[in-house]
């Protein structure tokens, strides 16, 4: 045989072998297809089938999300009319009250009269027939004076922030002289080692200290602590019931909690939500009860004095608006609000703290004392806070500095005194005198 004849015969091998695998690659390439073909049929179906299921659960999850709607708004009514229902009961025990007390025949139909003007209309008491429903009228003031001579043991009271201090501290018994030792303790510890990030640790720190154990027991009810409640979407929520002192505590903490500055974390949790600052969903935050003293540790009287009367229309908006208590509210007070906040982080020395005190006495004396809850202030003559007393320890010396930057600042504003002029405060202000002032009452 040739070469030519040799290699004509292994081409032919090589040309076989290629055909049988390219018709071998073709059998595949047809399986692999109609593998293919089979497994999109697969896909489809089994999309098909969970567009179904989505379909479904969507019309599902719409059903559901209606009936719950439905039942919010059924609750809401039935809380609502349960509240004015107690609202009602509250305010026939307090006439009960009235008719026990008061021996004058004529004051008392005046002022059962007023209280009945002001009382909701269409609220029925159980087992009673519907009272007569009549617009306007006044009464407010009568309502506050006989609780007040009833006790303040009897006011639901609430408070943010440092403000949540103060109403714990008094309704824990705290003793005056035993808060103002706290008070100095505390401010001397702060100023000596700093209060940004370890501001949280010392007040838990003071607070079992100063606290009785049985503190959540006494704040129980009549204690509201304001918190901002940050998940799913930002709202003040109130906490008045408390399982235990620990538990006690961390919501005042919780009430408490400067983002960062309180100790280096924007937010807090407590019994399983997050939380901050309490002042930051509600600035003075009311208790559940239909008539309430605010309370402001900031100047703010003056500012609010000016857009007050703009806003007299709008009982909601005036209701946030009407803070009877404040540093200017009866007497200029120098001090902007850069000071002001700069002390609520750092406080101020002991001299000007105790001016302070004695400052938040004045100040809840001169409300009483326009509200005439103070009879012997009255047939004495006396007003703008006289009589409150005065704690001394250097107050005085604070009260010097206090006049010369009243005088300066009158000075810069052309002799006319005005008080301070931003939205910062004190809040080792506000806790000692809130509850010093609630002791002298």
């Amino acid at each position: 045989m040739s070469a030519r004849q040799e290699a004509e015969a292994k081409l032919d091998d090589v040309s076989s072998n290629l055909r049988s695998q390219l018709k071998s690659k073709e059998e595949e390439l047809m399986n692999l297809t109609s593998v293919h073909t089979a497994a999109v049929a697969a896909y489809d179906r089994r999309v098909a089938e969970l567009e179904l299921k989505v379909a479904r659960l969507t019309e599902a999850n719409k059903q559901l999300e209606l009936r719950r709607h439905l039942d919010c708004e059924g609750w809401t009514a039935d809380v609502t009319v349960l509240r004015k229902m107690l609202t009602a009961v509250d305010r026939k025990l307090h006439e009960m009250r009235l008719v026990e007390r008061l021996e004058d025949d004529d004051r008392l139909d005046t002022i059962l009269k007023q209280l009945r003007q002001k009382a909701p209309k269409g609220v029925q008491l159980p087992g009673r027939s519907p009272a007569p429903a009549q617009g306007g009228g006044g009464g407010e003031a009568q309502s506050v004076k006989s609780a007040l001579a009833e006790g303040l043991q009897d006011v639901q009271m609430a408070g943010a922030s440092a403000g949540s201090l103060a109403v714990a501290t008094y309704n824990c018994g705290l003793d005056p002289e035993k808060a103002t030792k706290a008070l100095h303790e505390f401010a001397a510890n702060c100023r000596e080692n700093g209060t940004r990030y370890r501001l949280g640790g010392l007040l838990r720190d003071f607070l079992h200290a100063y606290l009785p154990d049985d503190a959540h027991e006494r704040c129980r009810g009549n204690t509201h602590v304001a918190l901002t409640r940050l998940f799913p979407v930002v709202r003040n929520e109130m906490i008045s019931e408390f399982e235990s002192k620990d538990d006690f505590v961390n919501a005042l903490l919780t009430s408490c909690h400067i983002p960062f500055y309180f100790n280096g974390s924007w937010m807090t949790e407590f019994r399983g939500r997050f939380y901050m600052d309490g002042g930051v969903a509600a600035f003075i935050p009311r208790p559940p009860t239909e008539y309430a003293v605010k309370v402001c540790c900031f100047p703010v009287s003056e500012v609010l004095a000016t857009v007050q009367d703009r806003v007299a229309q709008y009982d909601r908006v005036a209701s946030l608006l009407d803070v009877s208590i404040s540093p200017d509210a009866y007497e200029p007070w120098p001090f902007n609000y850069a000071q002001m906040v700069t002390w609520a982080l750092v406080p101020a020395d002991d001299d000007m703290l105790r001016y302070m005190i004695n400052k938040g006495r004045k100040d809840g004396r001169a409300w009483a004392q326009r509200m005439q809850l103070v009879p012997g202030d009255a047939a004495a003559g006396r007003s703008g806070g006289e009589g409150a007393g005065d704690i001394g320890g250097g107050a005085e010396r604070a009260a010097e500095r206090v006049r010369v930057a009243q005088e300066r600042r009158d000075e810069e504003h052309g002799g006319h005194g005005a008080a301070g002029d931003g939205a910062g405060g004190a809040q080792v202000q506000a806790g000692i005198s809130m509850g010093a002032d609630a002791h002298k009452k």
